[in-house]
């Protein structure tokens, strides 16, 4: 079962179920659903429901029907469509009758229509509009042909932290709609357009460069500060393995460091005793070394360490072992001491600078690319709405759209429809044609005018219109079929069809022809008028597609 749900109004969110067959919605109190709303015709619209297919017949009405924004005449619908009736919006949605509409007045009871009859709504008395009320404030109170189901009012929803995420939520969508948004919609008011996009797109640029410059400078420092302490240490165990032995056996003099101090970085050498006092090389023998805080650490530790100064510097100590025989164990006789520099691989300004401009620079070629995209991605409705507009007016057509998934173009669309279709109700009456263009564009307008789809023939077989419900129904558009022959057709039972009717309607003219066609599985009856030219020669042949159900109804 289907169901109109409205999108706006008093009565947004809730739904109003549809019957199967025939549904006219319109100010008419013979309506099936009845909107007391100015705008809206007696009988504005016609929804057939079938099992699985919503047919939509606009009933002449004066303001329109739009279908998901562009004006129909007749068309197909599914779940998830939009329809709009004047200033009302409906979305089609599966509906299984267990919701009960409820009405938004808390103080007037509003009649509710069950069949064609007038029934008091449950609880109270049927109460008269209340006097005074204008126009504009009719869809307050609208007089609704709904079948009202019985059932329980909905309890009331518990009250959970969903309530206040949700009270978060709004507080926050309302900061940035009015104190945020209000700045940047004025930027384009007064820099052009297309620079807000590009700063826009600068500022993130820089932005993400900076902030990936940050953790790759840590990240670096740290790579470079473990590389130099592994050195440091590499270069204090060569020292103390080519002099282990002159200092175990206590002959410094022969004490060498010019292999290590030949190191790029290293900034001194020396051999430190248990004492902490320098043993080695002989010049600076029993001086104390300037890294105090360190030599206190590492003395008499048998292992080795390693630590950053406080100057930036790396320090790196082995120990040289020898057996005591009191303690039965190797103990560290002395240190060898190693100072060394990372300062020329060290990730300094400089060089974070240098990576923070070449980052910039890659960040801004791509970003011209992206922009470029994004600024035409931007344009591109807006062209095409030029254009359909500008082809509209000259065309003198009611309508126009274009294939964007925007749901703000999508509204924007609706509007510039309805001021389309006031434009062509009101243009003058001197531009209208003479002769057979005008006869032509009487029999289009006819076509129109009927609702269900129909296609126009001409007497050499060839397609010359199609309307909206026709394209909406089989899925051929007039693109693929007009000025093509009724043989070039897709649908191979269409053709046949059509051309047996056309035969018929040949050879009596006076006759409305019908047939059967079966589309998407619902079987639908097809009726053949030929219409003759000033001369009493067959000109056209005019088929109808209708629901066999409607046409039958039609018929008794």
């Amino acid at each position: 079962m289907w169901g109109l749900k409205f999108l706006n109004g008093p009565l947004a969110g809730q739904i109003v179920p549809l019957k199967v067959g025939a549904n006219r919605v319109g100010r008419a109190a013979t309506s099936d659903l009845q909107l007391a709303v100015p705008g809206v015709s007696k009988e504005h619209v016609e929804i057939m429901v079938a099992a699985d297919k919503i047919l939509l017949n606009d009933l002449q009405s004066s303001n329109g029907t739009f279908l998901n924004g562009v004006r129909i005449k007749g068309a197909l619908a599914k779940a998830g469509d939009k329809i709009s009736i004047h200033n009302v919006l409906f979305e089609i949605v599966p509906y299984g009758g267990s919701r009960v509409l409820a009405l938004p007045r808390a103080g007037a009871q509003v009649p509710v229509r069950a069949g064609g009859a007038m029934v008091p709504h449950p609880g109270g008395a049927q109460v008269p509009a209340m006097p005074g009320a204008s126009a504009q404030n009719a869809f307050d109170a609208p007089m609704m042909n709904i079948m009202e189901q019985d059932g329980p009012p909905p309890p009331p929803p518990p009250k959970n932290i969903q309530g206040h995420v949700q009270s978060v939520i709004e507080k926050s969508q309302d900061f940035v709609e009015n104190v945020a948004l209000p700045g940047v919609y004025n930027l384009p008011k007064v820099f052009d357009f297309k620079q807000v996009i590009l700063g826009f797109i600068g500022i993130y640029i820089v932005l993400v460069t900076l902030l990936s410059v940050i953790p790759m400078k840590q990240i670096t420092s740290e790579s470079i500060q473990n590389e130099s302490l592994r050195r440091a240490l590499t270069v204090a165990r060569s020292l103390a393995s080519a002099n282990e032995r002159i200092i175990r056996s206590n002959d410094l003099s022969s004490f060498s460091t010019d292999m290590v101090l030949r190191e790029e970085g290293i900034e001194d050498v020396y051999i430190v005793s248990k004492d902490g006092l320098i043993v080695a090389p002989p010049e600076r023998t029993g001086s104390a070394p300037r890294e105090t805080g360190f030599v206190r650490k590492v003395r008499g530790q048998p292992k080795e360490f390693s630590d950053e100064l406080v100057t930036g510097q790396i320090a790196a100590a082995v120990p040289v072992l020898v057996f005591d025989p009191e303690l039965q164990q190797n103990t560290a006789k002395a240190h060898a001491i190693v100072i060394y520099n990372p300062g020329s691989l060290a990730f300094d300004d400089g060089r974070a600078f240098s990576l923070f401009v070449q980052m910039l620079f890659l960040a801004f070629i791509i970003g011209g690319i992206l922009f470029f995209f994004l600024y035409k991605l931007i344009e591109h409705p807006f062209k095409l709405l030029n254009n359909e507009l500008d082809l509209a007016l000259r065309e003198g057509r009611d309508q126009a759209s274009i294939q964007f998934n925007l749901p703000v173009m999508q509204n924007l669309m609706t509007n510039v429809n309805s001021l389309l279709a006031r434009a062509a109700a009101g243009s003058s009456p001197d531009m209208s044609v003479t002769g057979k263009g005008a006869r032509d564009q009487e029999i289009f307008n006819l076509m129109q005018l009927i609702g269900y789809p129909c296609i126009l023939i001409a007497r050499d077989h060839q397609v010359v219109r199609l309307n909206n419900a026709f394209e909406g129904l089989t899925g051929i558009t007039s693109e693929k079929v007009v000025g093509a022959k009724v043989s070039e057709i897709p649908d191979p039972a269409m053709q046949q069809n059509f051309t047996h009717l056309m035969n018929q309607a040949e050879m009596n003219m006076n006759k409305i022809n019908s047939d059967n066609l079966e589309l998407s599985g619902h079987l639908f009856t097809l009726s053949c008028q030929a219409l003759a030219s000033s001369g009493g020669d067959i000109e056209y042949y005019l088929i109808t597609i209708m629901p066999a159900a409607s046409a039958e109804g039609g018929a008794a």
